[in-house]
């Protein structure tokens, strides 16, 4: 996602990435992704807690909506399996259709 956030091409502030972890020092490559959000005009969550911690699922349905203009952008999805699935149907929950959806799984 890292190589991605860097290369894709989109216009300055139209491009986002949402970066999800349990634990803080899991977060890869935070200074990197900051300067490329700098330098692109673009936008970073970074999002590092339990679930219980953040009151809920950062990656749900009703989380997601508040994305402006979800439907009308394409969506990169990189994790493990169960993640990826999960994101994937509150994705199309909402109505994003799924050649708009792309996935890369891994499981350790």
């Amino acid at each position: 996602m890292r190589a991605l956030y860097e290369s894709i091409w989109a216009w300055p502030g139209d491009l986002a990435l949402i970066y999800r972890e349990s634990k803080p020092r899991e977060v890869l490559f935070r200074r990197e992704l900051e300067a490329i959000a700098a330098a692109r005009q673009a936008k970073l969550d970074i999002i590092v807690g339990s679930r219980s911690k953040l009151g809920g699922d950062p990656l749900s349905a009703a989380s997601l909506a508040r994305i402006p203009a979800l439907k009308e952008h394409d969506i990169y999805i990189c994790g493990p399996d169960a993640m990826e699935e999960s994101v994937v149907g509150a994705l199309r929950s909402l109505g994003v259709p799924r050649r708009q959806i792309h996935t890369e799984s891994f499981t350790f």
